[in-house]
């Protein structure tokens, strides 16, 4: 029978991580113990759900108002996930799909503007990466083309130096509406099969992953 462990790795090779990444990780299993267990890889997986695109900051949007044509402009997605519209001022844009943010503005003009009947397409998106840093093999940035979870990320940057990492908190760092939120997760939980935390939470645009070093590591 699959453990856990061995459960959510094989969703993660379904996600078509690159083929050095999967050698990485095969040689943790060896150096954690777990090399001698068989692994089957299921071929009939059912394919994941699409990705929905997401505005996030730098997006390069234009807002089509089809009975208000003189509305129409283009809008740059600042720094704090906001742009600002004529009449109804700052609009959240970051984070949600071009029609959860085309739902909302013609709410916000609905009593302002006959029928708001709006369109919002991506003119340019800059392309999308989020940070692994501390005790990896190849920290840096790694692009953000689909979903991905703190584990894939880090998989993604060579893996765990496991002669340094303390696996045991990892730490997620993200930063929205101008100030920063911080969490902790036990990926060596993970690894170990007692905890999937770590592989279910999600990445967005920006985040810092960071792997501490272990206090007995030289």
């Amino acid at each position: 029978m699959f453990s856990v462990y061995q459960k959510q790795y094989l969703l993660i090779w379904r996600r078509g991580i690159q083929a050095g990444v999967i050698v990485a990780f095969m040689s943790f299993f060896v150096l954690t113990g777990c090399g001698q267990k068989r692994i089957e890889i299921r071929e009939d997986l059912p394919p994941l759900p699409p990705v929905p695109t997401l505005i996030a900051p730098g997006d390069e949007l234009y807002i089509e108002f089809f009975n208000n044509a003189e509305l129409s402009n283009e809008h740059v997605v600042r720094p704090d996930g906001k742009v600002m519209l004529q009449l109804i001022g700052e609009v959240q844009a970051s984070g949600k799909t071009p029609g959860d943010l085309t739902r909302e503005i013609e709410q916000r003009y609905e009593g302002l503007l006959r029928q708001p009947k709006v369109a919002i397409s991506i003119l340019n998106q800059p392309e999308q990466v989020v940070y692994v840093a501390g005790e990896v093999i190849a920290p840096g940035q790694v692009p953000l083309r689909e979903r991905i979870s703190i584990i894939q990320a880090i998989m993604q940057a060579g893996g765990f130096d496991t002669r340094r990492a303390d696996m045991s908190r990892v730490m997620l760092i993200r930063y929205s509406s101008g100030k920063r939120h911080m969490q902790t997760y036990d990926m060596k939980a993970l690894l170990d099969g007692k905890d999937v935390l770590g592989g279910t939470t999600f990445l967005e645009p920006g985040d810092i992953v960071y792997v501490p070093k272990r206090m007995s590591a030289e």
